[in-house]
């Protein structure tokens, strides 16, 4: 069952994936305050890319991933 975003609380992706612990040490995302991943500018591990990407090449990446397809249309 997909989880859907409230307005209080929104789903980030370690959340939607369930990362461990030790994963969200090391995850970038759980360091900056946007929940929605594909507008920062940070590597994306689900996509084991492990440099920033212009957010122009990032957006089209993202289209691809689970979450981004889960979201994207309730974050618009």
């Amino acid at each position: 069952m997909k989880k859907q975003p409230s307005e209080t609380h929104h789903v980030r992706c370690w959340e939607f994936f369930h990362c461990s612990p030790e994963a969200r040490k090391e995850c970038l995302v759980g360091e900056v305050q946007e929940w929605r991943c594909w507008l920062v500018d940070i590597p994306c591990c689900r996509m084991d890319v492990k440099t920033p990407l212009p957010l122009s090449v990032k957006k089209v990446i993202c289209k691809t991933c689970p979450f981004h397809k889960a979201y994207y249309k309730d974050s618009v």
